[in-house]
């Protein structure tokens, strides 16, 4: 009886565990999609604020991008499209 007991906790701990991993997955895509958004807010508002002549975008230098977000790999688990949509949005930004 306490044998089954301990193979009952112990399945039910490991359960959790992938739960808790696969939501920790999702908060992260989540995390950096926010700040995906909050980036394209930020340089939408800057845009149309502060307007550059065409002649100065030639001028700016095109490799360094540093501020540039990194997207996260698509891993197994993930929603293509939706990956597939963030990083169109991206394209689009840059």
């Amino acid at each position: 009886m306490f044998e089954g007991f301990m193979n009952c906790q112990r399945k039910r701990d490991e359960w959790i565990e992938r739960v808790s991993a696969k939501q920790m997955h999702q908060f992260r895509v989540l995390s950096h999609q926010v700040q995906q958004l909050q980036l394209e807010h930020v340089r939408g508002r800057t845009a149309t604020s502060t307007p550059v002549p065409p002649a100065d975008r030639s001028q700016e230098p095109q490799a360094g991008h540093r501020n540039e977000p990194k997207m996260s790999r698509l891993e197994e688990g993930d929603n293509i499209e939706h990956y597939l949509t963030v990083f169109e949005r991206l394209a689009g930004i840059y």
